[in-house]
């Protein structure tokens, strides 16, 4: 998460500033994106097949383009929320803090 967010924050620099609101919250909107993509769990997916069956879905990959959005909005605020802190934080550090 913590790579993801350096490397997104890096790339959006150019465009949209240095230290500004808008790379630091679109910096964080994709990692958060990509800790909720790669941390989908099988669990979940299992769960919602066994619940839904082949009612609901045409197999594991339907279930998991299904489920992702829910997932995401679950997962994606608590990344950004605790990658923005951390950031505020390190910014405040070395500030005033030297």
């Amino acid at each position: 998460m913590l790579s993801t967010y350096s490397e997104a924050k890096s790339r959006l620099e150019p465009v949209l500033g240095k230290n500004s609101y808008a790379t630091n919250l679109g910096a964080s909107a994709v990692a958060g994106f990509f800790a909720s993509f790669f941390s989908l769990p099988f669990d979940f997916l299992k769960t919602r097949m066994q619940k839904g069956g082949a009612s609901m879905y045409k197999g594991t990959l339907d279930c998991a383009v299904q489920g992702f959005p829910t997932y995401y909005i679950r997962i994606a605020p608590h990344a950004m929320i605790t990658l923005l802190t951390a950031d505020a934080l390190n910014s405040f550090a070395k500030k005033y803090l030297k």
